[in-house]
């Protein structure tokens, strides 16, 4: 058997083939302690995904102090730092910050995956407030975050140009947020300026209010040299967000192509989450232009009216509650009924339709289900190819066999003008979803027991 040193004689294009290929980074470290010629092979390799746990960020700043050059080999970094309780001292454990790893983060010029699960918490000291705790000292050391996305907008500044996709999730999870009415809140205030980073195109925001955008983050939209930004994907996951701060958030992207509002907010009791549905589409009217999918989780019993999603063109993708289609009011009059199923809702380029109910009560949805066969047979929808309606409760015999109204069963009726329809089995929303990290604390569900909103 070949020792590691042995690999030294290889041609230098099987070196590498085989590098590429180990997946460990156990053994690529392994390795790269065998000696000193291994080690500068293997290390771009070795450093190209970090992950850091509770207190390992420093192991990464020293690194890099002790060898300048293992900064460019870093293209995703995951920091996961999270609460652990029965520690021997919380005094001396905490705090974990992931803000005294930003200046190292700055160094980072081909990084193009940033995932920040930070955590914030500390005991109380004795130089804070008595009546606050740490929290507003916490909350000043956030601030580095806007430093950071601010440098990126400077072309000479070197600050992550090479930056694509970023997932801030800035404290824990917990698993009854209604029960910790004074924990595990953070606010996007203090790292909106991710919103300026001009080449960013994926965005994922956890767990967080957004209230609104400062008046010096706005402020670059309206400068003479002020060009939209790259982002195409923007997710919200259990958010608190105000139609307001989702309005201005859609100012900067160019074309932004995916949006996603999905899950409960996952705070305290919120104060934005929308009632007014149209608000929310209206604010993302402003980019109507270039998306091409949406999925939207409003939350039930509102007596909201139908929403109307034709100005959105190019739209090919809708994940929506079925009843966001029809309003929740069961009791419409006639009129408004017949209205409804004569004027398709719907854009005509849209190739698939997803419906999720996050609550089921008593039956599956079929009035909209039949609604929507009206309009494809009136040709309101030519390209839609399937229709899926994701449940945790009901069979799919139960959809798909039901009558529709021309008494075929809705699979049958569907099928005749060409459109699949399918079930999808889901765990209940109840159950517990994973983020980007399969732990504990990042945790949720997309619905919760004592929630407000049943």
């Amino acid at each position: 058997m070949a020792t590691p040193v042995q690999l030294l004689h290889l041609p230098a294009e099987i070196l590498t083939g085989i590098l590429e290929e180990v997946s460990s980074q156990a053994s690529l470290a392994s390795l790269a302690q065998t000696c000193r010629r291994l080690q500068m092979l293997v290390e771009p390799y070795l450093y190209r995904s970090v992950y850091l746990g509770n207190h390992t960020g420093e192991s990464l700043t020293y690194a890099m102090e002790r060898k300048a050059v293992r900064a460019e080999y870093i293209q995703e970094l995951v920091i996961h730092y999270h609460y652990v309780e029965d520690v021997p001292n919380e005094d001396e454990y905490y705090p974990i910050l992931v803000e005294s790893l930003v200046l190292t983060i700055s160094r980072l010029i081909n990084l193009r995956r940033l995932v920040v699960k930070g955590l914030e918490y500390d005991t109380c000291r004795s130089y804070d407030d008595p009546d606050f705790g740490p929290g507003p000292r916490l909350d000043g050391l956030s601030e580095i975050w806007s430093w950071l996305f601010q440098q990126s907008t400077q072309s000479m500044s070197g600050v992550l140009p090479s930056l694509t996709t970023c997932e801030l999730i800035m404290n824990d999870l917990t698993p009854t947020p209604l029960q910790n009415p004074t924990g595990d809140l953070w606010y996007f205030s203090s790292r909106e300026t991710v919103l300026l980073h001009p080449k960013l195109q994926k965005l994922s925001i956890v767990a967080a209010i957004i209230s609104g955008l400062s008046s010096e983050t706005l402020g670059y939209t309206k400068r003479p040299r002020f060009r939209p930004t790259s982002l195409e994907t923007l997710t919200l996951l259990c958010c608190d967000v105000s139609p307001h701060a989702l309005q201005e958030i859609l100012k900067f992207p160019k074309a932004l192509k995916i949006f996603i509002l999905k899950g409960a907010p996952w705070t305290t009791r919120p104060d934005h989450y929308p009632t007014d549905r149209g608000a929310i589409v209206n604010a993302l009217k402003a980019q109507a232009h270039s998306l091409l999918s949406l999925e939207l989780d409003f939350y039930l019993h509102t007596d909201c009216p139908a929403l109307d999603f034709r100005d959105f063109k190019c739209l090919q993708h809708l994940t929506i509650d079925p009843k966001v289609l029809r309003g929740d009011n069961d009791g419409q009059s006639p009129e408004a009924e017949k209205h409804l199923r004569q004027h398709c809702h719907i854009p005509p380029r849209l190739r698939s339709l997803r419906f999720r109910e996050y609550r089921e009560w008593g039956g599956p949805d079929l009035l909209t289900l039949s609604i929507v066969l009206g309009w494809v047979m009136s040709g309101g929808l030519p390209n839609l190819k399937n229709i899926t309606v994701q449940s945790a409760t009901f069979f799919s015999h139960a959809i798909l066999g039901a009558s529709a109204p021309d008494g075929k069963s809705f699979q049958q009726a569907f099928q005749a003008v060409g459109v699949e329809l399918a079930v999808e089995r889901v765990r209940s929303s109840l159950g517990d979803e994973h983020l980007t990290i399969d732990c504990k604390c990042c945790s949720f569900c997309w619905r919760y027991l004592d929630q407000w909103d049943n």
